[in-house]
């Protein structure tokens, strides 16, 4: 499970078949084995804004199994609930947008992706919310997949730096 939730979307996340296993290379199953060995040491089953989102993202990949557009509800919940603080009123897809832009990418080109990625995902999240039911089409597969590796690129990020919570100060502009 450990292995499929943070290196799966090498392959398809939605639609798991023998056609699209994930080949793991010896240096993949060693990063695999050190993060899981990192992962076990720590107290990540504490309540922490880490592990909300990965229980998010782990109901997310569930409900996608199960062809429900209505996992993009708890994508966005998971990616807000370690990029915005808990006491926050504030909107906040600008705040995340650009939080996960400058805390996953370096080069402004791939910031700029990122920040599209989420608003898009928020567009679509607010559609959901607000009673809008979305068809699974090929666009909303791919936004939903996009999601996911969003997701799972901040959870790995985290897990990699040993980090449950993150200063949100260090990531905002200044």
């Amino acid at each position: 499970m450990f292995s499929d939730r943070f290196y799966g979307h090498a392959a398809r996340v939605i639609s798991p078949s023998t056609e699209n296993l994930v080949t793991i290379s010896r240096p993949m199953t060693r990063e695999i084995l050190r993060l899981y060995d990192i992962c076990r040491a720590q107290k990540w089953k504490q309540i922490s804004p880490w592990r909300l989102a990965l229980n998010r993202l782990d109901d997310a990949i569930f409900k996608i199994e199960s062809g429900s557009t209505d996992a993009l509800l708890d994508i966005v919940i998971g990616i807000e609930s370690v990029l915005v603080e808990p006491q926050s009123t504030q909107e906040s897809t600008h705040k995340v947008a650009v939080r996960a832009a400058r805390f996953l990418s370096t080069d402004t080109q791939g910031r700029f992706v990122l920040f599209k990625t989420v608003k898009e995902l928020y567009s679509l999240r607010s559609k959901i919310a607000h009673g809008r039911s979305l068809g699974i089409d090929d666009h909303s597969v791919e936004l939903l997949e996009g999601g996911v590796r969003l997701a799972t690129d901040v959870l790995k990020k985290m897990l990699e730096t040993g980090l449950t919570e993150l200063d949100l100060s260090r990531i905002d502009l200044e």
